[in-house]
């Protein structure tokens, strides 16, 4: 459809500028009328690229029409919907518990956001209130899988740009993380942890040493990113301008978490 109405929109544009010729035919504006069509060339011829819905590019759950005038996206369509794992249709004949494996694998990175997306929606469902010990396992943990995503997106975003050692860093402590996730359940990537009205398991025995020793060496890779992400100029100029965010973003278009606290929010 979007490449429907850029094909009516070039069409468009040849059209004006043949009238723009007839009407300036007799001043001289022909000269004119080249520089225009010219603009109107470049504008407008678009180089149109599908990303995904395949592997590897957005792991079957997302395909982006994307629009090119050289090496600048203009105009991105995003169709969303597609599960690579069928789940839609798997949970049509399970009951509400035996779907929440199944959630694991919709995003690798982030497993337990994911189980406690759906337990937290039958919970409100039953207007059930847990207590406050259960719901701080829950985010302990939950936020322990978003440094496991965020140390994934950060190592990627620096290798992209040539330096392949954040990576390796990263991955060194998402490693120790998901050790942490094998102490906890028995499995480093589909935990299975958050059930519906509780968790699967307790502590086991030396896991908030570990939880400890975690933390340490982390804050020590995130200050050695830090240095090195805030004076690159590489860096700066390949993402300054991207994605900047005010106050009505964050209103009106359902910005939270780390983005959220990122304009000084709390």
């Amino acid at each position: 459809m979007v490449g429907d109405f850029y094909g009516w929109l070039k069409v468009w544009c040849v059209v004006r500028g043949v009238v723009r010729l007839s009407l300036w035919g007799e001043r001289g504006g022909l000269g004119r009328f080249i520089k225009i069509m010219s603009l109107y060339v470049v504008c407008f011829s678009f180089l149109r690229f599908t990303f995904g819905p395949q592997h590897p590019a957005s792991h079957g759950v997302l395909c982006c029409c994307c629009y090119f005038i050289g090496e600048y996206i203009v105009i991105i369509d995003c169709v969303i919907g597609y599960l690579h794992r069928g789940t839609e249709k798997l949970c049509e004949f399970k009951t509400l518990e035996q779907c929440l494996p199944y959630f694991d694998r919709l995003d690798y990175c982030s497993v337990l956001c994911n189980e406690h997306l759906l337990t937290l929606s039958f919970e409100y469902l039953i207007r059930c209130v847990l207590s406050l010990r259960l719901g701080l396992i829950r985010v302990l943990f939950i936020e322990f899988t978003r440094s496991f995503n965020g140390l994934l997106c950060v190592g990627c975003m620096l290798m992209d740009l040539g330096s392949l050692s954040p990576l390796l860093w990263a991955f060194e402590e998402r490693d120790k993380i998901a050790t942490m996730f094998d102490l906890l359940c028995g499995s480093r990537m589909h935990c299975a942890f958050i059930c519906l009205l509780g968790c699967a398991d307790d502590f086991s025995f030396g896991l908030f040493d570990y939880l400890l020793l975690i933390c340490i060496t982390t804050t020590f890779l995130l200050d050695i990113l830090d240095l090195i992400i805030v004076n690159n100029r590489i860096l700066f100029l390949r993402l300054r301008g991207l994605s900047v965010f005010c106050l009505w973003d964050l209103c009106f278009n359902s910005i939270s978490g780390c983005l959220a606290r990122s304009l000084g929010i709390a």
